[in-house]
């Protein structure tokens, strides 16, 4: 007979298979207070707060997306927020990510006002031509 049931088919309270851990039980939701996450982030460089990856990668997008016009200036604005939000966080010290995903924001920025710049003096050449052919 199967030692996890007794004679009245009901669960034997002696196995903890399916029980919940008693010892170094750590609450997934202890880190939560009142729906504000506590940031417990030392300075050593061993734990990094999730806006400093948020700004490297935001600051990438913003470069390989450099050509479509609106949407690198966007995607550099929020990633200089974040890495400013990471620094604050982190108590006036950059972290690697948040560093390199500001330096990123502000290439991708630079990049697209320059294609902005170059397709606004096309436009206006192409006009300027079209209207001196006249």
């Amino acid at each position: 007979m199967d030692n996890n049931y007794n004679n009245n088919n009901n669960y034997n309270n002696d196995d903890n298979f399916y029980q919940q851990p008693k010892e170094n039980y750590q609450n997934p939701y202890d880190n939560y207070d009142n729906g504000n996450y506590n940031n417990n982030y030392n300075n050593n460089g061993n734990n990094e707060p999730p806006e400093g990856t948020t700004a490297f990668v935001l600051g990438i997008l913003s470069i390989v997306l450099c050509c479509s016009f609106p949407t690198p200036i966007v995607l550099s604005i929020i990633a200089i927020i974040y890495a400013n939000k990471c620094r604050t966080i982190m108590g006036g010290v950059d972290t690697s990510k948040s560093s390199t995903g500001r330096t990123c924001a502000i290439i991708g920025l630079v990049l697209s006002a320059l294609i902005a710049i170059a397709y606004l003096a096309y436009y206006v050449l192409i006009i300027v031509a079209s209207v001196a052919s006249v």
